[in-house]
């Protein structure tokens, strides 16, 4: 049986595995727009319409993170050789 003080050191140690844990670089919804040539409001209107998933946010400001995959993803949907069906 869990108990609270089990359950804080948990969510506390795998929230600072993240933090130290290398990762792969995360992009922010302007730095994605500026990359794609496109407003960083039509990356949220896509998102707001269902074409692209919305991105994980950053634990501690909220930012949308965005991996090089779903750029990528995006970048081929934004050119048209993707489209939202595809997964």
């Amino acid at each position: 049986m869990y108990t609270y003080t089990n359950l804080y050191k948990s969510a506390t140690t795998k929230i600072l595995q993240e933090m130290i844990t290398p990762t792969t670089k995360k992009y922010n919804v302007q730095e994605v727009a500026d990359s794609l040539g496109i407003y960083r409001g039509t990356v949220i209107n896509y998102e707001k319409r269902g074409i692209f998933p919305p991105p994980k946010r950053n634990p501690i400001n909220g930012y949308r993170e965005y991996t090089e995959e779903e750029v990528d993803r995006l970048r081929g949907i934004v050119n048209g050789s993707e489209t939202a069906e595809q997964n």
